[in-house]
């Protein structure tokens, strides 16, 4: 289904060269270019609600050492093979810490 939109004329220059630089029709360039913003957006508002839920868990006292435990039991089953890579500056890192 097609849907009119507003361009002001330097969002259609801008256009229009692309429309000379690849040869494809304005339609999809503004297909395409719509498609990566709409994901854009969408990937920057999920990190934006998952900092602000982290944000919420550090400053509820309970729920962040709530969070520290269990955190800290998932991390003992990451060590799994990691004393193989002795010379690995990751490893060392995650040793010390």
């Amino acid at each position: 289904m097609a849907k009119m939109m507003r361009i002001n004329e330097h969002i259609d220059d801008h256009i229009k060269e692309l429309m000379e630089l690849t040869g494809k029709r304005r339609l999809d360039i503004l297909d395409e270019i719509l498609e990566k913003a709409l994901f854009k957006f969408k990937k920057e508002y999920f990190l934006i609600m998952a900092n602000k839920e982290a944000q919420a868990i550090v400053k509820d006292k309970k729920a962040h050492a709530e969070f520290k435990r269990e955190y800290e039991a998932w991390d003992t089953t990451l060590q799994d093979g990691l004393e193989e890579y002795k010379d690995d500056a990751f490893a060392k890192k995650r040793k010390n810490s």
